[in-house]
């Protein structure tokens, strides 16, 4: 992806919206029996246990966020 390219995501809302949870519920989505969490972690250009702290709602750093979003639009 270049750097000069602009991307815009719609994120459905409701009152009690939280950005973490629907970035949990996208990457459970994408889960499946052949896309294994560590094929994800290796797609977003993340170590496994970033991903795992994520999904388990620990902290991780914010170029974790950036690389998650990098990793979502391409997907």
């Amino acid at each position: 992806m270049d750097s000069s390219e602009t991307y815009t995501i719609t994120i459905p809302t409701t009152k009690d919206f939280s950005i973490k949870q629907w970035m949990l519920e996208q990457t459970n989505l994408r889960m499946t029996n052949r896309c294994k969490q560590i094929h994800i972690a290796e797609d977003m250009e993340v170590n496994y246990s970033q991903l795992t702290r994520f999904l388990n709602g620990k902290t991780v750093k914010d170029s974790f966020y950036e690389k998650w979003f990098k990793w979502y639009i391409q997907n």
